[in-house]
């Protein structure tokens, strides 16, 4: 099974947050966000797998009305 691995500029694509925010789930453990994955010596990249699993398994938020 190939594994396709993607940058951050996609990542933050698909999951439509900037780095920092990407860095935030990255550091608190229960945000349940993917790995990185060392590409190079100053590279990192993430499994695209992994970040659709995630995205896919995020509670949906749904919108009240505003009370009056």
């Amino acid at each position: 099974m190939s594994r396709k691995v993607i940058r951050l500029p996609a990542v933050q694509t698909k999951v439509n947050a900037s780095r920092s925010t990407i860095h935030r789930w990255e550091l608190d453990p229960s945000s349940g966000f993917p790995k990185r994955v060392r590409l190079g010596e100053n590279s990192v990249g993430w499994y695209e797998h992994e970040i659709d699993e995630w995205l896919a398994n995020r509670p949906r938020v749904t919108s009240k009305p505003k009370a009056a």
